[in-house]
């Protein structure tokens, strides 16, 4: 058979196309069968992203400075809450004063100087503190610092205002006084017999209340008005230059208290007063102390208790005034004369009121309310025999206990004589008994009987 070249050329280029075709075919993946090629991905890790926080408005408290009397104070601030403020670096500035500090008037004993922190979280206003320069050329205070020799034979008149500053007290001298030259020596001796006697202390736990001006018997014009003494006690020495019968008091808040002494009046004061000049024997040649230790045993007490009853306020100062007079009779004239006078004069008085065993209770609630203040004075002795008796029978420190006591139970402390029963006699009463004895006014009655009181 005759091969045709042509047609074989062209079957095998066919065969060829063919097997490429299929080839290829094979290569590639059939659409029914494929799957998605999968590729790994890395998911980044998720940070959690905290929401941010509102800031706190922060609790802030007003800030004020009274300059009491000066000048240049401090602008108004705030304090933010839990953070000291820093007192400022300005510093008020008043005629005569030098500036101490800054208080506020719950602790008016605690001084804050310029630099100072002061952490309290409330509205505080900050009050200046003054200190009498020790000389000043202002006419219309004329106070000066008194230095005193400490003998009794070197005597000062006050021709204008004076003050003397102890460990305990300021002492402010009216004019035309004649101050011996231990007085304030002696003043100073009291205080410390009478800490002594009683266990109690001027420097007491606890605040003492400031003084108003208008308190004092300088009133509004008083020179030492504003003066922050912490707990030193305010002793005004004081002229009675009318013959208004002004006597020596105590404050009963236990801040201050008043002397009216005639022995203590210049001889142009006296001579100058008709009352004065023509009495001659109002004007004793020696200083009594009694009053003195009696009203500073009123303002002893008083930081412990304001005001207790009649009896046992006037009692208590009768009788730790004695004991302190005793103490000290050795120690001046002065002393041994005003012991002596109260012995003679305060122990020969009697009162009009019976005491027995069944009326000495009675007595102490009634507290002498029923007396006109005129005629008052018999719960002065009443009160000295009582605390005398009690003292021995309880111990020395019952004064102490009864102010802690009465203070403990919220008893009322008014004391005044010209409001009945502001005061709670038949409570104080109570409270007697709960510390002598159920029996104490019935015992008190029959030691009273008995003779057996110091005359």
């Amino acid at each position: 058979m005759k091969l045709d070249v042509r047609k074989t050329c062209i079957i095998c280029l066919i065969s060829v196309c063919l097997f490429l075709l299929t080839a290829c075919k094979g290569n590639t993946p059939d659409d029914s069968d494929s799957k998605p090629t999968v590729t790994d991905t890395v998911t980044p890790e998720t940070t959690a992203v905290s929401e941010i926080a509102k800031p706190v408005e922060k609790v802030t408290y007003d800030v004020s400075f009274n300059g009491c009397y000066g000048i240049n104070t401090p602008a108004d601030a705030v304090k933010v809450q839990g953070e000291a403020f820093i007192i400022p670096e300005d510093a008020p500035t008043r005629k005569c004063y030098t500036f101490t500090g800054w208080y506020v008037p719950d602790e008016p004993e605690k001084l804050y100087l310029p630099g100072d922190s002061y952490t309290s979280d409330c509205d505080t206003e900050f009050l200046a503190s003054w200190k009498l320069d020790e000389s000043t050329d202002d006419p219309a205070l004329g106070t000066n610092l008194i230095s005193l020799s400490g003998k009794r034979e070197d005597t000062f008149v006050t021709d204008k205002y004076y003050y003397y500053e102890g460990d305990e007290f300021f002492i402010y001298f009216d004019k035309d006084l004649k101050i011996p030259g231990d007085f304030c020596d002696n003043i100073a001796l009291i205080m410390d017999q009478l800490e002594k006697e009683t266990g109690l202390s001027f420097n007491c736990p606890g605040v003492v209340p400031a003084m108003s001006s208008a308190e004092s018997f300088f009133g509004k014009d008083d020179p030492w008005k504003n003066i922050s003494p912490g707990k030193k006690v305010l002793i005004y020495v004081c002229a009675d230059r009318e013959n208004a019968c002004y006597i020596s008091s105590a404050a009963s808040n236990g801040r201050y208290l008043d002397l009216f002494k005639c022995e203590l009046f210049s001889d142009e004061l006296w001579n100058s007063v008709p009352d004065y000049r023509n009495n001659p024997e109002w004007r004793s040649d020696y200083i009594s102390y009694y009053d003195v230790a009696h009203e500073l045993t009123h303002t002893l007490t008083s930081r412990y208790l304001e005001g207790t009853t009649y009896i046992t306020s006037e009692g208590s100062a009768d009788y730790y005034a004695e004991r302190v007079l005793s103490a000290l009779k050795e120690r001046s004239e002065d002393f041994s004369k005003s012991y002596q006078h109260f012995t003679d004069f305060n122990k020969s008085t009697t009162i009009a009121k019976k005491i027995t065993p069944e009326t000495a209770e009675d007595i102490f609630v009634t507290d002498f309310s029923d007396v006109d203040f005129a005629n008052r004075g018999d719960e002065y002795t009443f009160g000295r025999m009582l605390f005398e008796f009690i003292t021995e029978r309880y111990g020395e420190t019952f004064l102490k206990d009864y102010l802690v006591e009465a203070a403990n139970r919220g008893l009322r402390s008014e004391f005044t004589y010209s409001t009945q029963w502001a005061h709670e006699p038949e409570k104080h009463a109570q409270l007697i008994k709960d510390l002598a004895g159920e029996d104490v006014f019935k015992e008190f009655g029959k030691w009273y009987q008995s003779g057996k009181y110091s005359k």
